[in-house]
């Protein structure tokens, strides 16, 4: 019994961290300028467009894109970093993908739910700017 309660404590504190894990990543041989142009046209290209650029901490955040329709809405937005690594004279791209489901509260109002995120969708997206950075 004991086992099973400390397996159900690491599931939950696994699914509660799933926000936390670290974003997909990948190194390309690219100059830090060429990152923000190729982030934007990937983003443009899959039809979701950019909420905010934070230039000083290398950041740009889409806008949520609503999904569905009837019981089942979700929303998705892609947070997306890049730095310069000297050393390796690479440029690391992060890619988070950040997914919500529409929920029924308790009082009945609808409100959005826990944050998750799509390995796949941060994957696709990261083969997408590779894309957009070799065609520069």
């Amino acid at each position: 019994m004991r086992a099973l309660g400390r397996a159900a404590i690491v599931c939950f504190v696994l699914a509660g961290c799933s926000y936390v894990l670290p974003a997909s990543w990948r190194s390309f041989r690219a100059e830090p300028d060429d990152a923000a142009p190729a982030i934007t046209r990937a983003l443009d290209s899959i039809g979701a467009s950019v909420e905010s650029f934070d230039q000083a901490h290398h950041r740009i955040t889409s806008h949520w894109t609503q999904n569905g329709g009837g019981n089942l809405r979700t929303r998705e937005r892609y947070i997306i970093n890049w730095e310069r690594d000297p050393k390796e004279q690479s440029l690391t791209i992060y890619v988070r993908h950040e997914t919500q489901e529409q929920e029924v509260g308790e009082g009945g109002g609808i409100k959005w739910g826990a944050t998750y995120h799509d390995d796949k969708r941060e994957d696709a997206m990261l083969d997408r700017i590779a894309k957009e950075l070799a065609a520069r």
